[in-house]
């Protein structure tokens, strides 16, 4: 298994190098899982990367909730419905077209945010058709977007995102080099969004391997000389 989510009381989950998903029965945590072909939905090939949930009311749990899977190739295959096992109560949305993923969604708000190579992607977006770059959030700083996630690196280690409603900000980590040796063994870039007012900058100097956020606050952790690392607020 490779990545998990939970969806309307159940747990979904990915199978590793797969094109197979899995579920459990609603309400279990242990138990004998259902497989879930994807295969036939994948067009342009490649394999399941992750599987996220997102409420279009914004409340879990209700009928309108959509089980959302992004495969290596871009693609976005979105269901509807609570039991998997029934073909009236669990019915494919759509499938739509973008550019490979480079790192997880990440909730924002009501709305799910998916990082691909040419951009990041806001779902109801892409739930209304628009799927050009021209439509991302990051359509300001396209060309920055676009040639941090050109270099190698970045698609070995997946490009990490918060939302702080904190400092109302969203925040990506892009790795730009790993040399493993060093007195900073990492160096990194971040894109920040200014969540009032929209507007994009840029951090630089923060050698961040990855980033999180708890209670509002951002934390980064990077690699020092020998493999150690540290923790930061």
């Amino acid at each position: 298994i490779c990545d998990a989510a939970a969806h309307s009381g159940r747990l979904w989950f990915v199978g590793n190098n797969s094109t197979d998903a899995y579920y459990l029965p609603t309400g279990a945590i242990t138990g004998a899982v259902v497989k879930f072909p994807l295969g036939g939905l994948m067009s342009l090939g490649g394999l399941l990367y992750y599987v996220s949930t997102w409420s279009v009311d914004g409340g879990d749990g209700g009928g309108d909730d959509r089980l959302v899977f992004v495969t290596s190739a871009g693609q976005v295959i979105v269901y509807c419905g609570i039991d998997p096992s029934s073909a009236s109560t669990f019915q494919l949305v759509g499938v739509y077209n973008l550019s490979e993923p480079v790192g997880r969604p990440l909730k924002f708000g009501p709305d799910v945010l998916l990082p691909m190579r040419d951009g990041l992607y806001s779902l109801s977006e892409i739930m209304r058709g628009n799927t050009g770059s021209e439509y991302a959030i990051s359509a300001a700083i396209r060309d920055d977007w676009q040639a941090l996630n050109a270099a190698g690196i970045v698609r070995a280690l997946p490009v990490t995102g918060v939302y702080s409603t904190k400092f109302n900000l969203l925040m990506f980590n892009f790795i730009t080099s790993d040399t493993g040796a060093g007195a900073n063994p990492q160096s990194s870039v971040q894109l920040v969004m200014n969540t009032v007012t929209k507007a994009w900058t840029k951090f630089t100097g923060l050698d961040a391997y990855c980033i999180g956020e708890l209670s509002g606050d951002i934390y980064f952790a990077n690699v020092t000389a020998g493999g150690a690392s540290n923790v930061y607020k």
